[in-house]
């Protein structure tokens, strides 16, 4: 009965996608009929596709030359232990807290009061300052044409007949050179690329051209190869104005959370994040000009690492509900669903960007983020959360032991030990063949704990 369905998806709680965006299972079994679910089916796997599609995106286009000016600017060695492997861990590590301590997202305190009223008079000062400077500037300049350039005809003190067609022109250059730079900045796919692309890449580039859109809208972005270091006067300005609204509603999930939220009980979440995106754009686009990056320009690399983190985060979650709608639709048992379905979603994120690292010639980054970034993980986010835990309780902690975890801790134990000893004899090469027989570790590891699991052995 689909009415029975959709009534046990909404009151039980593991039915409920907290961290998504959507609720797939609630769409599936609740707003259509079910003699639609098979058209649903195929309609969830288009959109995992176009998931993965962004994720890729997102990793290799943002993340990873943030990244890149990041470790030139702290002039790091190209490993992943530090970086990568806290933007791969940190949105584990802030859901791992949340979940373990029930924090209260509505708490805030005189702190928070304090800090809007510093940000307010700090916006005033700002604003007044570089207007004033603008237009003392702006002044100057409109004096020395007029009484310094040798090339103006005009008499001194004689305005000339068509003063308002020159006054207007600078203006109205300025005006068209900003949107041809915004435009040429928006531009989802390069020419070049289009062009030298056959049928099935073009199809590729049409479906990035969206996640480019809305990544290049939301992450201020550096490129370190580029001229100017990829500087895009409005396009910077308009990311650093949505990125801090896009990461609390991204965050939060739901834009009903969001606009609940309010600090010292009167004043809404989001607009603070909105005004903290206001005084950053300003700042940017007053002390900038077209062709001159502001001074700081490299904190933009920091500001689009974490909100390159959000997106990541954000879809990998998309991916995770999407492959538990498909559990759920497929009638999959929690066991397999936990090694395989959730396993890959949960670690596409890393993979995807440890892949996209390797391939833009950061290959000891990409390897040593794949053991820096589980071992953040297992360290913090398991060793953090229980430790807040404990201090608020004062009780241990229960962890339940099955018997298919110990198969999994041995599978573990077994890759670790087989690369301590491979790699260091390899000389530290690392092949296309010893890559093949991790691959075959972790499958018979799989097969061996699908069995355990499944209660075949």
């Amino acid at each position: 009965n689909a009415s029975l369905w959709c009534k046990f998806i909404r009151t039980t709680d593991n039915c409920q996608m907290d961290e998504g965006l959507i609720n797939y299972l609630d769409v599936a079994f609740c707003t259509f009929k079910p003699k639609l679910l098979p058209l649903i089916s195929v309609i969830y796997g288009l959109w995992l596709i176009f998931l993965f599609i962004g994720l890729g995106t997102t990793a290799e286009g943002f993340f990873c030359p943030s990244l890149e000016y990041i470790a030139h600017n702290l002039r790091l060695t190209t490993h992943g232990l530090t970086v990568v492997a806290f933007g791969n861990g940190s949105p584990d590590i802030f859901s791992a807290i949340a979940a373990f301590t029930n924090s209260n997202p509505t708490a805030s305190g005189v702190a928070v009061g304090a800090l809007l009223g510093f940000l307010g008079l700090y916006f005033v000062y700002v604003t007044i300052v570089i207007v004033g400077r603008y237009i003392h500037q702006k002044q100057r300049s409109k004096l020395r044409k007029i009484l310094g350039d040798p090339s103006n005809d005009s008499k001194p003190g004689v305005p000339s007949i068509n003063g308002t067609a020159d006054e207007n022109s600078p203006l109205i250059d300025a005006i068209q050179s900003t949107l041809h730079t915004f435009l040429h900045g928006i531009q989802p796919i390069n020419r070049d690329e289009w062009t030298n692309s056959r049928h099935v890449f073009k199809l590729l580039l049409i479906l990035q051209a969206p996640w480019n859109v809305v990544c290049k809208l939301t992450i201020p972005i550096i490129i370190l190869s580029a001229p100017l270091r990829g500087w895009n006067r409005p396009l910077n300005s308009i990311s650093l104005l949505v990125a801090p609204i896009f990461c609390l509603f991204a965050t939060k999930g739901e834009v009903e959370t969001c606009g609940s939220i309010l600090l010292n009980g009167t004043f809404p979440l989001w607009a603070l994040m909105l005004l903290i995106g206001t005084v950053m754009s300003s700042i940017s686009w007053l002390q900038s000009k077209n062709d001159s990056p502001p001074r700081y320009h490299g904190i933009f690399a920091y500001v689009g690492f974490i909100v390159a983190v959000v997106w990541t985060y954000t879809v990998a979650n998309e991916i995770v509900n999407l492959l538990q709608t498909f559990g759920a639709i497929l009638n999959v048992s929690n066991v397999i669903m936990g090694l395989t379905f959730l396993a890959w979603g949960n670690s596409i994120g890393d993979v995807v960007a440890d892949v996209a690292l390797a391939r833009q010639g950061f290959p000891r980054m990409s390897l040593s983020a794949c053991f820096g970034g589980p071992l953040f993980n297992l360290l913090i986010g398991i060793g953090l959360p229980c430790t807040i835990t404990i201090i608020k309780t004062g009780k241990p902690v229960q962890v339940r032991w099955v018997v298919w975890c110990t198969v999994l801790c041995a599978g573990l134990l077994v890759s670790l030990c087989l690369s301590f000893i491979v790699i260091p004899l390899r000389k530290f090469q690392m092949t296309p063949a010893y890559g093949c027989v991790l691959v075959a570790v972790y499958c018979v590891f799989l097969i061996i704990s699908l069995l355990t699991g499944l209660n075949v052995i």
